[in-house]
Formats: structure tokens, C-alpha cells, sequence
């Protein structure tokens, strides 16, 4: 947590910061079952399809998700997630990756500096920047700083850019919401901007 710099080898599992004295492990974690343990390290934790997180909270280097997140995660680097489903967990992380073959929502507003879709996703997104990447489908609420939506990528919802810092509180989405509606469904929506890229 002292921000200091060292050099290690490949196969350490752990080691002690010199400059602060705190502990960290460097082991990776494939989580394949429930799982409600802490966990802090700076590897990856991978929870597998049938893995499911209760944690209250689980820290790590990287993150990819295909299982069940009810607890709580929080990624220093990259969270990748690829679901097909509602993640009512919290996941927090530096940059939020929806993979490719996700069909998901966010039950929780998503928190991060960077929040990447190449698959289809419905959330409420704070971030400094939102990448619809070709393939994507986002429909939400977007408050960020900036947004790309790349040729082929779509954007449906409501859009606030531009501001430093943005005010959004927890407040339950619809349980009903539908995911990855086809195109010409799209301006049937009732939010007030959609962008599309065919």
C-alpha cells in the first residue's frame, strides 16, 4: 500500500515490502466452487463458471470472472468479466473489461477509471472513460469525462461527459431489464440518447 518498487523472481509466492513492512502474496487463485474466504494478492483470481464469490473482500493484482460475484472484489490492474446473467456483486477495479460472449447487467453501479464493452452489458457507469468496442452493446446510464464507440459498437441510454467528478447513488435496476435488444428495437427505448455504428 506504500506504493514502493521492487524487483522479484518469477516463482516468489510471497515477500515483505522493505520500504513499509507489509505482506503480500503474489499467488494466483482459481476459484472453482463457494468461496467466502479474504484473499489479498497481487496475482490474478480467476473464478471459474461454477465459482462463486461471498467474500466480503477479496483483493487482487487482476481479475476474470465467469462465475458468480455476490461479494465483493477489488482489482488494482485489469477485472475482465464474461457472464451470461445479473452480477450482483461489487467489483471495482482500475480498468473493467465486458468480454466477448458476455450477455450480463451490473447490478451495482460500476466504479472505474477505464470501463471497456465487447460484449453486451447493461449497467450504471462511472468512469473517466467508456470504450464501446466493435461488437459491443452498452445500455445504461454513462457519466464519464470521455466515450468512444467504435464502428459496429452501440450505445443506448442516457449520457453525461465532460464533467470531473459526477454524484450517482446506488439505486436497483430494473429486474426485468432485457439485454442486447436487436437494433430496430433500439429507439423504442425510453432513454433520451442512443448511438449506433452498423
Amino acid at each position: 500500500t506504500c506504493s514502493h518498487k521492487q524487483t522479484l523472481s518469477t516463482s516468489a509466492q510471497s515477500t515483505m515490502c522493505p520500504e513499509c513492512g507489509a505482506y503480500m502474496d503474489l499467488r494466483d487463485f482459481k476459484i472453482t466452487s463457494p468461496f467466502g474466504r479474504s484473499v489479498q494478492t497481487a496475482g490474478e483470481v480467476h473464478v471459474a463458471s461454477r465459482g462463486d464469490v461471498t467474500s466480503t473482500r477479496l483483493m487482487c493484482g487482476s481479475a476474470f470472472i465467469e462465475g458468480s460475484l455476490r461479494g465483493c472484489i477489488v482489482c488494482t490492474g485489469t477485472a475482465r468479466v464474461r457472464i451470461k446473467g445479473r452480477l450482483t456483486g461489487m467489483l471495482q477495479a482500475e480498468h473493467l473489461v465486458v468480454e466477448k460472449g458476455a450477455d450480463m447487467e451490473f447490478a451495482r453501479v460500476v466504479r472505474t477509471n477505464t470501463f471497456e464493452a465487447k460484449g453486451k452489458v447493461a449497467a450504471r457507469v462511472v468512469a473517466a472513460k467508456v470504450i464501446i468496442a466493435k461488437g459491443g452493446w452498452l445500455e445504461g446510464s454513462v457519466y464519464a469525462r470521455a466515450i468512444t464507440v467504435d464502428k459496429g459498437g452501440v450505445f443506448s441510454g442516457e449520457l453525461n461527459i465532460g464533467q470531473e467528478t459526477f454524484e450517482v447513488f446506488e439505486e436497483p435496476m430494473e429486474p426485468d431489464r432485457q439485454i442486447g435488444r436487436s437494433e430496430e428495437h433500439t429507439s423504442e427505448l425510453q432513454s433520451p440518447y442512443v448511438i449506433s455504428y452498423a
